[in-house]
């Protein structure tokens, strides 16, 4: 393959490097749950996120009911971007409402 055995030995070495996935990969996901638990501000851009995916996965399925034209793309996309984000909305709020309200324990 190659001649120079410094670059055969950094490749060798790159490809060995399945330990960095092993650990970043855990550590990805522990990050972004604490900065999903963390902070509010972080929760509301996953929100938009997840919408924006929803509105792709409904682009795609317009494509394959319309194929000569792009109505249908675009309306299903934005119903399924602002329903998404209108559901995440009605969530958060329910889920405020519960966080904030007392318990209350009455003893006869």
């Amino acid at each position: 393959m190659f001649k120079i055995p410094v670059i055969q030995s950094v490749l060798y070495i790159e490809n060995n490097f399945r330990w960095i996935e092993i650990v970043s990969i855990p550590a990805l996901a522990i990050l972004f749950l604490f900065f999903f638990l963390r902070w509010k501000f972080t929760r509301y851009l996953i929100t938009v996120f997840y919408s924006f995916l929803y509105g792709a996965m409904a682009y795609y399925i317009g494509r394959q009911l319309q194929d000569d034209g792009i109505s249908a793309r675009v309306i299903f996309a934005f119903t399924a971007y602002f329903l998404s984000l209108r559901f995440h909305q009605t969530k958060y709020r329910s889920l405020k409402t519960k966080l904030s309200m007392k318990i209350v324990v009455y003893e006869n």
